[in-house]
């Protein structure tokens, strides 16, 4: 700076007073501090269980679980008072009333309530930036006091996450009837359950500051280290243009309450003694999630912004038609062969996090219901450009007009999903305590959840900007996504064949979707959604698990406490690589979603470049046979087109027993875990 005649900013000059003088005191190299605060966690558990006979045929017992407790961890920030503070809650209560009214009839009903709190703060929030002379608008007095996040390139950061968590209360009352009639046992239940979650997730509520090195007049000096750079450009006070002072307006606390109701029917049939069935549906019904205090809005292209609940709009459609009917069956052919199918239709009940915590879109689109910039209290965020800190003046605006703020809804026509399922096996035992079994196993997906950029950037402009000039990314959640995963399964279990145990499983499967998730996921091209259908994320066409185990014969009856009771162990798993869907990294198309991939030009199996040195990682594709799309186009490689490399893993320990007394034994073991050492490499983000 003294080169450059730069003179020392006093926010600056005040904030860096407050890192630790180990860190602040370090040489401006790598590497240049180490913490030694320990993570820490203290937790009290309790469990109690009552149990009363009214009278011969009625029970009543009572359970309560319980815990409490803190962790402090290593989170972002290595510095102390910067460590995760996570304190947390659970109780959880249930009384049952079990009757037995005949041989033929029985019931039991259940009463149970659940609470679980959670809550994530720094060690220490006392460090104030108004103290420091940084004015980012936040009352310190409230729950967001405390530093904002000050990141500085090739520094570890300082300040942690704002504080997040939630109080979640559950209570249901579940009836189980069960009635048995000649060869039929049917069984009758139903329930009710009524949640309230209480969502406090204040991202980036404090502020974030990031200095890069690219402000100062020292930018394009390259004799001088990017950590320099970064660390001039903190000292003058000037954060990066690229997103360096952002923030969040607006209030992110919710209280988000939801309604179940289930009931079902089941009957297990004896046929006759070779063939059993069963027969049943289910009903099941998930409310519309609402918060008490209508202040969350949900977006639809045809409406804009909606308030959501019982003074506004539903989330989505109440549904009381989901039926799910369910058979299964299971006849011996023989003494040694039994075959065994089954068919199922499943309701799904939505995950709630991809609507109301739906962090880091590509896009910049809002991270929920939550979060959007509307309602009585308007969620956004704020960015600053060109910004030099001033003592004690603000850095944003105490007001501002929401624009080019991003939105996110659920479609009008968003319902419930589900899954069939079905399989047939066939299970035979052979000689000895030989068991074989090998079956095919599948399921369909409809109606899955999925995300859609509908406002994409379309010859430089929004697609939607006439109607919505404020708006940028708007992300409308769908019940567009469909899936297929199909299998074959086989078993086979030997039982102390010459002193061998076996138990071998293996699958051979192939898994396709058009969207294997909801949360921070959006297609390359929202609107050819035919593109995206092909491997899912958790595509594995190959696992195999099991383990052998070895009884040591006794070959001499001399020295039985030496060489008796000796076993033999091994556990192995191999499995082929998880698909890979390679993204560019660079916004090809045009649209702004950030989601395009690469264009394929040759095999990516072969040419594969030799390891750099001993220790670097070993390359498992070549990385030429990729060049970026063309510009306008979302590369032309398709989703999950490539698979990282497989991993296997053989565990192998022995073992003696060692009795002592008659009640008493002791073992002597030796484990060894990978034992030929086999590396095992992990998937990559990118090309």
């Amino acid at each position: 700076m003294q080169r450059y005649g730069v003179a020392v900013n006093p926010v600056a000059a005040n904030l860096l007073a407050l890192w630790p003088s180990a860190a602040a005191g370090a040489p401006a190299v790598n590497n240049n501090y180490q913490t030694f605060n320990p993570n820490q966690q203290d937790n009290v558990s309790a469990l109690l269980k009552l149990d009363y006979s009214l009278s011969p045929g009625h029970t009543v017992s009572g359970r309560y679980v319980g815990s409490t407790g803190n962790q402090l961890n290593l989170a972002q920030s290595p510095y102390p008072g910067f460590f995760n503070s996570n304190d947390t809650r659970v109780h959880n209560f249930a009384a049952n009333l079990n009757s037995i009214f005949s041989p033929r009839l029985m019931n039991q009903v259940v009463f149970a309530a659940g609470y679980t709190f959670y809550f994530v703060k720094e060690q220490d929030p006392s460090l104030s930036p108004i103290a420091a002379g940084l004015n980012t608008g936040v009352d310190q007095q409230g729950s967001l006091r405390g530093l904002p996040i000050l990141r500085i390139s090739n520094f570890a950061q300082f300040g942690t996450t704002s504080p997040t968590g939630r109080a979640l209360w559950t209570g249901h009352v579940t009836n189980y009837l069960t009635y048995i009639s000649g060869r039929h046992t049917l069984k009758i239940g139903g329930e009710y359950r009524r949640q309230q979650n209480n969502v406090f997730f204040y991202v980036n509520g404090r502020g974030t500051f990031a200095w890069d090195g690219t402000r100062g007049p020292w930018a394009s000096d390259t004799s001088v280290s990017l950590g320099l750079r970064a660390l001039s450009d903190f000292l003058a006070g000037t954060p990066t243009n690229n997103n360096g002072a952002v923030i969040v307006r607006g209030d992110l606390e919710r209280d988000y309450l939801q309604n179940f109701g289930d009931w079902w029917v089941q009957d297990h049939w004896q046929v006759t003694p070779k063939l059993n069935v069963n027969l049943g549906v289910r009903w099941s019904y998930v409310g519309p999630l609402w918060d008490r205090q209508d202040a969350i809005t949900s977006f639809t292209l045809e409406n804009g912004f909606e308030r959501v609940g019982p003074n506004g709009v539903s989330l989505w459609k109440k549904d009381f038609n989901n039926f799910a009917p369910r058979l299964g069956f299971a006849y011996q052919a023989s003494s040694r062969i039994v075959l065994r199918g089954g068919y199922g239709l499943y309701y799904d009940a939505p995950a709630i996090n991809s609507m109301v915590a739906n962090l880091n879109m590509p896009n910049g689109g809002a991270d929920g219901i939550h979060a959007n910039p509307a309602g009585p209290d308007p969620v956004f965020t704020i960015t600053r450009s060109n910004v030099t800190l001033a003592p004690n003046q603000p850095v944003f605006p105490s007001t501002a007009t929401p624009q080019n703020v991003g939105a996110f809804g659920m479609s009008k026509d968003w319902r419930l999903s589900y899954m069939q399922n079905y399989h047939l096996n066939v299970q035979a035992r052979l000689n000895g305590g030989t068991l074989a079994q090998i079956g095919y196993v599948g399921s369909r997906g409809t109606a899955l959840p999925l995300l859609r950029s509908v406002n994409p950037v379309v010859g430089g402009r929004r697609r939607h900007a006439a109607r919505y000039p404020l708006l940028a990314a708007i992300n409308i959640q769908e019940s567009s996504g469909n899936s297929n995963y199909n299998s074959l399964q086989a078993v086979l279990r030997v039982s102390r064949w010459k002193h061998f145990t076996v138990n071998a499983n293996y699958t051979y499967a192939k898994s396709l979707d058009n969207g294997s998730g909801v949360r921070s996921i959006l297609p390359a091209n929202s609107f050819d959604l035919r593109r995206e259908y092909g491997p899912s994320g958790s595509d594995n066409r190959h696992t195999l698990t099991g383990l052998v185990n070895y009884d040591v014969p006794v070959w001499t009856g001399r020295l039985p406490l030496l060489f008796q009771g000796w076993q033999l162990n091994s556990l192995f798993t191999a499995q082929s690589g998880d698909p890979l869907d390679l993204l560019s990294g660079t916004n090809r198309s045009g649209v702004l979603d950030n989601r395009d991939r690469v264009d394929v030009t040759g095999d990516w199996r072969t040419g594969i470049p030799a390891r750099a040195s001993a220790f670097a990682p070993q390359p498992w594709f070549n990385p030429r046979a990729f060049v970026p799309a063309a510009a306008g186009t979302f590369g032309n490689i398709g989703r999950n087109s490539i698979y990282g490399p497989g991993a296997v893993t053989i565990d192998f320990s022995v073992s003696k027993d060692l009795p002592i007394r008659e009640s008493l034994q002791a073992q002597f073991r030796i484990e060894t875990y990978n034992m030929f050492n086999r590396i095992n490499w992990g998937l990559l983000d990118s090309p």
